[in-house]
């Protein structure tokens, strides 16, 4: 079970399709504004924001701050995310947030930061469609929808059952050194949001809050840190759970192997 995880710094054919004909477009329906990926989506449609009850539930579950939905739409397996808070300021309002500038809200920002990376080839779920709901002047609540990446389980998941193999833990290192080559900072990095499917492939999710960086060694290693802390707070958490001090040095080690790639494209 082994992905593909060779490093590929061109800029893929599907971003040619982007310069011919419109990526996205916006919409607005009373206080709700929407962003639809016209490359996944033949026409808008609100339905893929109907109640979860209306929805053909493939599962429902709290996985972070924000309440998920998986569910199928017409041919498409898709993931829709509620923002939520988290911290202290949760007690005080759960899903509201301060702003009315669409550009500047976490599900625009993701919405567009998503579709930045599944373009540059990286392990991402494409992004779908993305909802502002005002519900006051400079008050709003937001959802993104998402594919979903079939057939795969978190890390975490993984290895509360099963270790997995040397050669994944390299492959892990050198898709985290994809994208942080390529400047990607992601500002949750921990075992629940890296997901693995059943050809062996890595693949990062909830990019809320994250963004493009210059490179460089200091956030960088401090998001590796912040996915090692992870690992360790599983590990204490649960009677088995398949990690080890040699694991995170294989994973150092295809970190680096990718980083030494990516300099001699430069």
């Amino acid at each position: 079970m082994a992905g593909s995880t060779a490093f590929d710094n061109s800029i893929p054919a599907r971003l040619a399709t982007l310069m011919t004909q419109p990526s996205f477009i916006q919409t607005q329906q009373g206080s709700q504004h929407f962003l639809w990926n016209c490359q996944v989506l033949s026409a808008p449609d609100p339905a893929l924001f109907a109640p979860p009850q209306d929805l053909l539930q493939l599962q429902q579950n709290t996985l972070g701050r924000g309440t998920v939905v998986m569910f199928r739409y017409a041919d498409l397996e898709l993931v829709r995310r509620h923002y939520q808070r988290g911290g202290l300021v949760r007690h005080l309002s759960r899903d509201i947030y301060i702003g009315s500038k669409l550009a500047h809200t976490r599900m625009w920002r993701e919405f567009h930061l998503l579709r930045e990376l599944y373009n540059l080839d990286l392990p991402v779920p494409q992004p779908v469609a993305a909802r502002y709901t005002r519900i006051a002047p400079l008050l709003h609540r937001g959802d993104l929808v998402t594919r979903r990446i079939p057939t795969s389980r978190t890390l975490a998941e993984y290895l509360r059952d099963v270790s997995i193999s040397e050669q994944l833990w390299r492959e892990l290192g050198e898709t985290l050194g994809r994208f942080h080559h390529l400047g990607v900072y992601h500002a949750d990095l921990n075992a629940n949001n890296i997901l693995l499917d059943e050809r062996g492939s890595f693949h990062l999710i909830d990019f809320d809050k994250g963004e493009r960086r210059s490179p460089d060694s200091s956030w960088q290693q401090a998001n590796l840190q912040r996915l090692l802390r992870s690992l360790h707070k599983l590990q204490g958490l649960h009677p088995v759970f398949h990690f080890s001090p040699a694991a995170w040095s294989t994973l150092q080690e295809g970190y680096l192997e990718t980083a030494k790639k990516g300099a001699q494209t430069l």
